[in-house]
């Protein structure tokens, strides 16, 4: 891919307010209202990353040359196979942003072969890998250096490398909670998210041991609770941080965070840049 096939065919689709750049031997491109229908996706040179975000309802289909697969727009991304045509189709407009590696990225790991296996075959949403995508479009607005780039590329290849090798087809069961118990474990986290609560009100709420609980959510989600209620807490802090005019103190409250300090600290942490930046971005 040229270091403007996405610019180029965006153009072409009449998406406005595009923007790439280069980092290292990274190539960026976003655009940030990205409009619903059906179109072909670029070849890419080398392994791409293509994160969505959106906040609005919606789905979309995709074909990045190994299977038609279909998700929510939510916050997600896709790993397109190099030298690829995809398809995609949208029903809502969404936040593009894609970042492809340099061809021999993945060389030292997967030889000429390039090919991440089920991580093309579906929507993907590793917290770490789409942090590092944001991190890199952030601060390449300040200038990136390319030891610095080429170091935040190796973490990605990493995980979507581990990520490709997982077996996922023979989990512990040892440690798997029935579904109904998941469903009311996930509905009593969304519900409380504003609580300080424990693993003991967790135990009690599903009627199941802490150990078991713990164990549970980690085969279910690869997440400690703890790190998945941070994780449930930053979004719905995202949510309203584009979507209401509360306070950072009130979205702080609402989202379980003892103090506005707290959230600002953990939002940075989490998402690399402050809230009030990000709600910056989306206006």
């Amino acid at each position: 891919m040229e270091t403007n096939s996405f610019a180029e065919h965006f153009k072409r689709s009449g998406t406005s307010q595009q923007e790439h750049r280069t980092v290292g031997s990274l190539k960026l491109f976003r655009a940030p209202h990205r409009e619903p229908g059906s179109f072909f996706t670029p070849a890419a040179r080398g392994v791409s990353i293509r994160m969505n975000r959106s906040q609005r309802d919606g789905t979309k289909m995709v074909d990045h040359g190994a299977g038609r697969f279909s998700g929510v727009l939510d916050r997600h991304y896709t790993v397109a196979a190099a030298n690829l045509v995809g398809t995609c189709e949208l029903s809502s407009e969404l936040d593009f942003l894609a970042l492809e590696f340099s061809p021999d990225a993945f060389e030292e790991h997967l030889g000429t072969r390039g090919d991440l296996g089920r991580l093309h075959t579906e929507c993907q949403r590793d917290e770490l890998v789409m942090q590092l995508v944001e991190r890199l479009w952030l601060e390449s607005v300040e200038g990136l250096t390319s030891l610095e780039a080429d170091g935040l590329s190796r973490a990605l290849v990493i995980l979507l490398v581990r990520a490709s090798q997982a077996d996922f087809r023979k989990p512990d069961r040892s440690g798997t909670l029935s579904k109904p118990r998941l469903n009311r474990l996930f509905e009593y986290v969304e519900n409380h998210l504003a609580d300080d609560f424990n693993m003991a009100d967790l135990s009690c709420a599903i009627g199941c041991s802490t150990s078991a609980i713990a164990s549970g959510f980690r085969t279910a989600t690869g997440f400690s609770p703890w790190q998945f209620v941070l994780l449930r807490r930053i979004e719905r802090a995202k949510s309203l941080l584009t979507s209401s005019q509360c306070t950072m103190s009130e979205i702080a409250l609402e989202c379980g965070f003892s103090s506005s300090q707290h959230f600002a600290t953990a939002f940075r942490k989490q998402v690399g840049t402050t809230p009030g930046a990000y709600r910056r971005q989306w206006m």
